[in-house]
């Protein structure tokens, strides 16, 4: 009777610290998207710390300890802003100086990197990379939002000291796909910055490839200065106002309405690349379910 008390013992003590664990990552922070060079933040790459915190009720004399999870920073290094220019509503294009290996670790479009003003700052900013890997090898480009926590940053003069990691995430891995013939990108305001970023490395290796670039008026619009370019890269850039003015002769709306209109022709031969968002995302991947897209032939940069 001894030993089955203890085993019933032991059996409870394990049923209880499992629960315990799961308890503590689903009450860690949800990481939100990461909306290109927003100042909203996602949980980074490096690898989280569990830390023990004694909660709860004590029981036979003790408090069961509890985990929650802290993120270990990866190391900052010194950088410099090189530009920053308004390129349209509330949209800043900044080039940051950095180190060469630095510049080297961004492999993928879709990667993002950490900044700081200083280490005085406790949360980092992180930024999607607007740049292609390898465009520069000591510089990056972003497309920043400018918010309260991102104001420092677009507000920022040429020379001005600023410290950051080197790329992190796992960008967009079109490079696993196997069998596709067609891409599909779909981005909304600043989230256009990663996915400009993978279409410029020319990573989508496809024979139709197709952007859908979503916002609200077209003062808003970055980067149009560089759709011939993509045009003649074999891109069809789609450009889609939700709130035009009479002027405007393109397509209206939202983006993956557009798309649906559209059709897709071989939804298994079709990879899906996207930015922007929560709710975008949330409808673009009903919109995308409909026409037959696997789900692994969605790729988000996060």
């Amino acid at each position: 009777k001894k030993m089955a008390g203890q085993r019933a013992l032991l059996v409870a003590l394990a049923t209880l610290l499992a629960s315990t664990v799961t308890d503590a990552f689903s009450l860690a922070p949800a990481a939100p998207a990461l909306r290109s060079a927003r100042s909203s933040y996602v949980a980074p790459a490096s690898r989280p710390t569990l830390h023990h915190a004694s909660v709860g009720a004590p029981r036979h004399g003790r408090a069961m300890p509890a985990l929650r999870m802290a993120w270990e920073l990866p190391p900052f290094v010194a950088a410099k802003v090189g530009k920053s220019e308004s390129v349209a509503d509330e949209l800043h294009k900044i080039t940051v100086n950095v180190p060469a290996e630095i510049a080297a670790s961004f492999k993928i479009g879709g990667q993002y990197v950490m900044i700081k003003e200083n280490e005085a700052q406790e949360k980092p900013g992180f930024f999607a990379v607007a740049s292609a890997p390898g465009a520069s090898p000591s510089s990056f480009e972003f497309l920043i939002k400018k918010t309260d926590g991102s104001a420092w940053f677009c507000d920022a003069a040429a020379g001005k000291d600023v410290i950051c990691t080197a790329a992190q995430g796992k960008g967009y891995k079109i490079a696993d796909q196997a069998g596709y013939t067609a891409v599909v990108a779909l981005a909304t305001g600043s989230g256009i910055a990663p996915v400009k970023a993978l279409l410029e490395s020319g990573a989508a290796k496809a024979d139709k490839v197709k952007l859908y670039y979503g916002c609200r008026t077209l003062s808003s619009m970055a980067f149009q200065d560089l759709f011939p370019a993509w045009e003649k890269a074999g891109i069809e850039v789609i450009p889609v106002l939700s709130k035009p003015d009479a002027s405007w002769k393109g397509k209206t709306g939202y983006v993956q309405d557009v798309m649906k209109a559209d059709g897709i022709a071989d939804p298994a031969a079709t990879v899906v690349v996207m930015c922007g968002g929560n709710d975008f995302q949330k409808q673009a991947k009903e919109v995308i379910k409909e026409a037959g897209i696997p789900d692994e032939r969605v790729l988000t940069n996060f």
